[in-house]
Parts: structure tokens; C-alpha cells; sequence
């Protein structure tokens, strides 16, 4: 899936990265998501809508409500799971490569 995702972000059919992966996750255009294993970015979670973003602020974007920081890796399970997107986890060479370009990805509807 990595190589796919890498051959489609060229052509918008693809994003690398936390902040255009979370969005496109939360937007319902994301089809397949991807991770590296032991991913340490650090996000906000809005404790009232749940939107979920890296943005600095006491208030969430989408509602107004309070966001906590918190590490990616405990929420992108749950997030996967609500908008019913297939989450994968590599590791090893493969890995390094999605390390290098954020981490994470998605391949877009």
C-alpha cells in the first residue's frame, strides 16, 4: 500500500503527513490510512466533537470546545474505526520510507 500511496500523491489521489491525513480522514475522503509502527506525533482532541488536529489553541476549530493534547497513536485507532477506514500498521524498510515523508498517509476516494 505504501508504494501505492507514493505513486498517487502526485496526483491528489494520495496525502502524506499528520495534518492533511487527519483532515482527509474526518472529511470522509480518505478509502485506506497507513501508519508507521510507533508513530510519537502529538495532536489535539476536541473533549466535545472530537475533531482531532496539530493546531495550537484552547479552542477547538470545528465547535469551540476544549481540545487535550494527546499522542496520535492512541486516538488514530478510535478515529479509523468511526469513519470505517482501514487502518494499516508497517514497520521495516517499508516503514522508513512513510517515516521520512510524515508517517502516515491515506489513499483518497
Amino acid at each position: 500500500m505504501v508504494d501505492r500511496l507514493f505513486d498517487s500523491s502526485g496526483e491528489l489521489r494520495a496525502v502524506l503527513g499528520v495534518d492533511d491525513t487527519l483532515v482527509g480522514l474526518q472529511e470522509g475522503l480518505t478509502r485506506d490510512a497507513v501508519v508507521v509502527r510507533g508513530i510519537e506525533e502529538q495532536v489535539r482532541q476536541c473533549t466535545n466533537c472530537g475533531w482531532t488536529d496539530r493546531t495550537d489553541g484552547s479552542i477547538c476549530a470545528a465547535c469551540g470546545g476544549a481540545p487535550l493534547r494527546t499522542g496520535l497513536r492512541a486516538v488514530l485507532p478510535h478515529l479509523a474505526k468511526r469513519y470505517k477506514v482501514p487502518l494499516e500498521v508497517i514497520a521495516n524498510d517499508t516503514g522508513d520510507r512513510l517515516r521520512k515523508a510524515g508517517g502516515i498517509g491515506a489513499l483518497l476516494k
